[in-house]
Parts: C-alpha cells; sequence; structure tokens
C-alpha cells in the first residue's frame, strides 16, 4: 500500500510520512501544486519539513511503483487500442497506428496505391 511504502521511506530517512508526501510531489515532472491542510502547528510543521526531504531516486521508483493504478476495462482502450480504432493505420504526431483487423478485409478502406472515387447512389 502507498501509506506502507511513503512511512517506510520516512523511517529510512529519519522524517515523517507528511515530510515524505510532499517532497514526493515536488519531484515529480511538470506542473504538481500541492495543497496543505494542517489541523495542528505540529501537522503544518511536518508538511514544511517536506522542503528539506529530498528522495531518492529508488524511494521515488518504489513511490510510483505503489501508487501506480491497476485499470480495467475500458482503460486498455485508451491505448493501442484506441488508436487502432480511431486513427485506422494512420500516423498522428509521429505515431503510426495499425488497423482494425475487419477493416483490412472490407471494400470500404482503400488498399495501398489504390485511388478511390465517390460512388453515387441510383
Amino acid at each position: 500500500m502507498v501509506i506502507d511504502a511513503v512511512a517506510a521511506i520516512a523511517d529510512d530517512l529519519a522524517t515523517t510520512s507528511a515530510a515524505v508526501a510532499p517532497a514526493w510531489l515536488r519531484a515529480r515532472s511538470g506542473t504538481v501544486v500541492p495543497i496543505l491542510r494542517a489541523r495542528r502547528v505540529e501537522h503544518l510543521t511536518d508538511n514544511i519539513a517536506g522542503l528539506e526531504v529530498t528522495l531518492s531516486p529508488e524511494h521515488l521508483r518504489t513511490l510510483d511503483e505503489v501508487s501506480a493504478p491497476t485499470l480495467n476495462y475500458p482503460a486498455p482502450m485508451h491505448g493501442e487500442q484506441r488508436a487502432m480504432l480511431q486513427f485506422a493505420g494512420t500516423t498522428v504526431d509521429g505515431e503510426s497506428s495499425t488497423v482494425y483487423p475487419p477493416l483490412l478485409q472490407s471494400d470500404v478502406r482503400s488498399r495501398p496505391g489504390e485511388v478511390r472515387t465517390a460512388r453515387s447512389t441510383p
């Protein structure tokens, strides 16, 4: 669990879990704006102590691993399958996608080098 990993790292660094948490957020890439809340001055002091905590790459790796979500359906549709269904073999932003297999057998999709013209319906 995340809380157990945070506590173990806090013990390893001789600090508190409340200091490790904001240190972890500060170490993340991109813009992260931690919002600290405290009912007591001691809690705020512990959070502010996170400004002095530096986590090792191993600590960061551990925290990222234990906090990674395990996603179920429809999450698989957000990766390669989504690109396959959405882009059907085109290259978007430098990333190519595969073609949904039933489309390969369909006469709706043009073959490489084939020029398609619109058909009028009688």
